[in-house]
């Protein structure tokens, strides 16, 4: 007799490598020609993958085509480097008004890691929603220097903004896992035409510079940045800094019933009612447990830290309209079609969207798995039965472990600003068949009864 029940296995594997858009088309005042326009490039983050609201990651990895900006609204402050409060104009007003000003980077068909900021009003209600469309114009004022902070928060929930001469600080953000969180900071100009620090980054400003060495040291100590430097064909950059780590899962098959099959495969053919089921070992579910939640970012030293506040993220899977699914990943991940337990890293699949979280130690997450297998059938092997069998597993991803890039530092701790690989190796549902061995009898001899022989008899 037979009982049968089923078990799996896993294992994983780490490896580190992280919109709506106007379309506006506007020129300055001309009656604002004696006034300079104030421009600013940015320079895009080096890790990640995004596309709208919510999908966290912008950009990729440092050297990939990929790594460039998507649109993405960001938020600029203008400082007087006098006061170093917001930058006023002469009517008193704030200058960069992220209540009333949109900023975006630039959009993803321009294919740009470093380019402009292009600035938009903001329109809240639904006649004037066409208008946003229309890029704004702001122009430096007639004396002072300037500097600029920035950050990026996607759809996180904002706390509170505090620009002020001493505290440069946005707190409380909430994320989810799905926000890339970032700080921009204006990039010095080079004190070297040439050789100087940043001098490849403004390159191609430079290039369009026709003063000498002397009047260039005067220009920059004396007015960085401000209507002059702006006049001479310069603009400021703004770098921006992922404050956050990425991981991106992966599923491998461990062997060969684990990875993907169909209904007519050898190993596991079932009748014409199952087809098109789809058998080997299928990621449902990957949630990080207990992460940092609640995050401040200090512009002004270009640093995050996290309060003690703790929730679960949910890997999620992208929809067709590039948005997100809100409860996790829509289809089931299956391992590749393809096993080859010699090359397991050609063979793997790709679980979800990248997830950002608060590096802070080790990282814990539940895997939710299922296998459509056969649950039961007649003695006569007719009559067979198939369902979607579930288990799930409980698993660490600790970074001393990493498997880091050549020539990387070895790791206690995920870094920000770096994106991390796991693959998840796992194994089919195995039935575990139980065998009965019976033990044969031993001979222990023989007996004669005599019913008439008194030795026989029991005495009253």
């Amino acid at each position: 007799m037979k009982k049968n029940l089923f078990f799996a296995a896993c294992a994983i594997a780490l490896m580190s490598s992280c919109s709506n858009d106007g379309d506006g088309v506007n020129t300055p005042d001309p009656q604002q020609s004696d006034k300079q326009v104030i421009s600013l490039g940015v320079s895009s983050p080096t890790v990640a993958d995004a596309t709208t609201r919510g999908t966290g990651s912008v950009g990729d990895i440092e050297g990939q085509t990929t790594n460039v900006w998507n649109g993405n609204q960001l938020y600029i402050y203008m400082i007087d480097s006098k006061t170093g409060e917001e930058a006023k104009d002469a009517a008193d007003a704030t200058i960069f008004n992220n209540e009333t000003l949109t900023f975006r980077a630039p959009k993803a068909d321009a294919q740009q890691q470093l380019g402009d900021i292009r600035i938009y009003k903001k329109y809240v209600d639904e006649a004037n929603a066409n208008n946003e469309n229309i890029l704004q114009y702001l122009y430096y004022p007639v004396s002072g220097k300037y500097t600029f902070y920035g950050y990026h928060k996607d759809d996180a929930t904002e706390g509170t903004v505090t620009m002020s001469a001493d505290e440069k600080k946005v707190d409380g953000l909430v994320i989810d896992g799905t926000q890339d969180l970032m700080i921009g900071q204006t990039e010095a100009l080079p004190d070297d035409l040439d050789a100087g620090k940043n001098a490849s980054l403004y390159k191609d400003q430079l290039a369009n510079v026709t003063m000498d060495q002397a009047d260039w040291a005067t220009l920059i100590a004396t007015y960085q940045f401000s209507a002059r430097t702006a006049r001479t064909g310069i603009k400021p950059i703004l770098k921006f800094d992922h404050k956050l780590a990425r991981i991106q899962f992966y599923v491998r098959a461990g062997s060969e019933k684990a990875a993907a099959q169909l209904n007519n495969d050898a190993w596991n053919t079932v009748d014409g009612t199952q087809a098109g089921q789809t058998k080997g070992m299928q990621v449902t579910a990957i949630t990080l447990k207990d992460m940092k939640t609640t995050i401040n970012l200090n512009l002004a030293d270009n640093t995050a830290s996290a309060e003690d506040t703790k929730d679960d993220f949910t890997v999620r899977s992208k929809k067709d309209d590039g948005s997100l699914n809100a409860t996790g990943i829509e289809t089931p991940v299956v391992a590749p079609k393809k096993f080859d337990k010699d090359n397991a890293e050609t063979t793997q699949a790709k679980v979800g969207e990248p997830i950002m979280f608060f590096p802070d130690g080790k990282v814990t997450f539940k895997l939710d798995l299922q296998q459509y297998v056969l649950v039961s059938e007649k003695e006569d092997q007719t009559g067979q039965a198939y369902d979607n069998f579930t288990t799930s597993a409980n698993l660490v991803i600790d970074p001393a472990k990493v498997a880091r890039p050549v020539g990387a530092e070895a790791i206690t701790e995920f870094q920000a600003g770096e994106s991390y690989n796991v693959y998840i190796t796992v194994y089919s549902f195995e039935r575990i068949e139980i065998s009965a061995y019976l033990t044969g009898w031993k001979d222990g001899g023989n007996v004669d009864i005599d019913v008439e022989d008194p030795e026989s008899q029991v005495k009253d």
